[in-house]
This record gives C-alpha cells, structure tokens and sequence, in this order.
C-alpha cells in the first residue's frame, strides 16, 4: 500500500491558478489560430480575384482567336466568285499599295479595375507609358 501525504491547502490553490492560467490560455491561442486562419484565407481570396480578370481575358482571347481561325473558310470567295462574310472589323486604310485595316476608339475612359487610358496600370501588369500630348 502506497500512502501520500494529503494536499496542503496552498498547493490546492496552486493547482486552480494552474488550472485558470491554462484554460484562459488555450481560450487565447484557439483565438489567435482562428484569427490566423480567417487572414491566410482572406489573402488567398484577394489573390484569386486578382488574378481571376486577367485569366479570364485571356481565356476570352484565345476563344475569339480560335473561333476566328475556324471561321476563316467563311471569308474564301465560294467557287471564286464572291465571299457571303466579311470577317474584319473597323476602317480599311490604304498607305502605298498596302490595305490594312484599323479600328479607332471613340473614347476610352477607365473602367472601374483602372485599366483603360485613363487607368492607373495595364491589363498585363505592366508600367503605363505616358503618351505624348
């Protein structure tokens, strides 16, 4: 038989601070993980929304490319004689024998995302060259 001494009324009261101190402090951290959590997932979601217009953009892009690169049989005269489609968009400007075509933009203003030629920066992430008045 094993006998231990009875608890003395100090190391009673010692052993409810303990038992204070140590619950306020897991109360304490389960706070600050929490609050570390809701900012790693708060910065993880302005990253995607960031990032979530340019690809878009360029998914658009592509797809207009390709729907364009597909639709070219459309603009070949049919048994030489006449194209049904023109495919071109904007002016047809002729300078030394060479036809190009060009689309002029009435006005351009920015967009609430700054980009534009009033914007703060470029769809690409690149610096804003000044334009010469």
């Amino acid at each position: 038989n094993l006998h231990f001494p009875s608890e003395t009324t100090g190391q009673s009261i010692d052993f409810l601070f303990f038992v204070v101190f140590y619950l306020i402090y897991i109360i304490i951290c389960l706070v600050l993980l929490l609050n570390l959590l809701i900012a790693m997932m708060g910065n993880t979601f302005g990253t995607i929304t960031e990032n979530s217009t340019l690809q878009w953009r360029v998914d658009f892009a592509r797809l207009v490319l390709k729907l364009e690169l597909q639709a070219g049989f459309l603009t070949d005269p049919w048994f030489g004689l006449w194209s049904p489609w023109d495919l071109y968009a904007g002016d047809t400007i002729t300078e030394d024998e060479i036809t190009t075509r060009c689309f002029y933009f009435k006005s351009v203003e920015a967009n609430s995302e700054g980009f534009g030629m009033g914007g703060n920066s470029s769809v690409f992430g690149e610096a804003k060259k000044e334009q010469a008045p």
